[in-house]
């Protein structure tokens, strides 16, 4: 996999130091790289590459004569777990808006803490607006990053 990430066969990557490897260079990888090799000790961490795109796993083991670097592509696995972070983060958000609806029943506060959990469930939303339908005409019920009062005009 080292030889894809560096848009090179597995043999033109023999034999480099972290500085020498082929493709875009990640400066900061061949410094965390560069550093496991000066300490001398087996070394594993997880590097997020803008150079290759994702997530890198990174194995550095000393040997003889030199290092040797395992290289694999983490991001799939960490785009999941980031995922399943969201979903835990809106099952635990969806079940606190549950306990608090019933304790304080159909309260004022309804709409607002129902937009709450909606703005933090949805990756980068910063702001929102809630509408209810009554009769033939919607009206605005909650608002966060606006003003209620200047929604309802």
């Amino acid at each position: 996999q080292a030889g894809r990430l560096f848009g090179c066969d597995r043999a033109a990557l023999l034999g480099r130091r972290p500085d020498e490897l082929p493709g875009t260079v990640d400066e900061a990888l061949c410094r965390r790289l560069e550093e496991a090799v000066r300490e001398g000790r087996a070394k594993a961490f997880e590097h997020l590459s803008e150079a290759h795109g994702g997530w890198l796993e990174v194995h550095v083991y000393p040997a003889a004569g030199g290092v040797s670097i395992f290289i694999r592509d983490i991001s799939a696995r960490r785009e999941e777990e980031r995922r399943a972070a969201a979903q835990a983060g809106f099952r635990r958000d969806l079940l606190a808006f549950v306990q608090t609806t019933l304790q304080n029943g159909l309260d004022e506060g309804l709409y607002g803490r129902l937009l709450d959990v909606a703005i933090r469930t949805v990756p980068g939303a910063q702001a929102g607006s809630l509408i209810v339908r009554k009769g033939d005409t919607f009206h605005f019920v909650a608002a966060v990053g606006f003003e209620l009062d200047r929604l309802r005009g």
